[in-house]
């Protein structure tokens, strides 16, 4: 049979040097943004490549890949979304931030930094692997009060971060079991903050932040609910 045929196409050699090929890889998987492309290289290397020599153009441009990566949210699979409300978020936005600012702790941000490397893991898990490679591409500069701010080289990633934080601190609490709040800001706006928080220039106090639940908006059959009930209820 099929099985029996593969049986003797391969040593047993062969197969403990493809084991060992593998588990070589497994950490540098674990710490790339592109696992998938790490993977892909190996099993082609573990193919038979010697009765087919198309095979090596292939590994040398996943190779130069590898060594060369482009940046990840090239690739990812996340779109802004129309229907949120960006007012809410830059809300939001300046509100984490001043609580952040104002129960800030050194020490407790080394410990949170030196720990979020751990969720590499999750690129490997479909659900997650988009918003992981977004995570990673974004620079933790402050921890306090439960809230983690990250910072991006551009608004326009900046964006996409915060209209995921339900899905970000959802993926968080699955790696670290404990539950955190996350923001994010671009470059500019917080070379400004850092001025102010490092100069004394502002004070900070924790002010309540709104519900989650008005992230999105408003749309226009919620609002004739809204008034539909108004009219009930009178």
């Amino acid at each position: 049979n099929i099985y029996d045929e593969l049986a003797n196409k391969i040593s047993e050699s062969q197969i403990i040097n493809n084991i060992k090929n593998l588990n070589e890889v497994i950490p540098d998987m674990k710490k790339s943004n592109n696992p998938k492309l790490i993977f892909e290289t190996i099993i082609i290397k573990i193919l038979n490549i010697k009765d087919n020599e198309n095979y090596e153009p292939k590994i040398i441009q996943l190779e130069e890949k590898i060594q060369h990566p482009k940046k990840v949210t090239q690739k990812l699979n996340i779109k802004l979304n129309d229907n949120i409300n960006h007012e809410f978020l830059e809300k939001l936005e300046n509100i984490r931030i001043n609580n952040t600012l104002c129960n800030f702790n050194k020490k407790e941000f080394l410990a949170i930094k030196s720990k979020l490397d751990e969720i590499r893991v999750m690129l490997m898990n479909p659900v997650y692997s988009d918003i992981t490679s977004l995570l990673l591409e974004g620079n933790l500069k402050a921890y306090g009060n439960n809230i983690m701010v990250f910072v991006y080289e551009n608004d326009h990633l900046s964006k996409m971060f915060n209209e995921q934080i339900i899905k970000i601190e959802e993926l968080l609490n699955e790696v670290f079991k404990q539950k955190y709040k996350v923001i994010s800001t671009n470059d500019n706006k917080w070379n400004k903050i850092k001025d102010e928080f490092n100069n004394k220039k502002k004070e900070y106090h924790f002010i309540e932040e709104p519900n989650l639940d008005n992230m999105l908006k408003k749309t226009n059959n919620s609002l004739d609910t809204e008034f539909n009930d108004i009219i009930e209820y009178k």
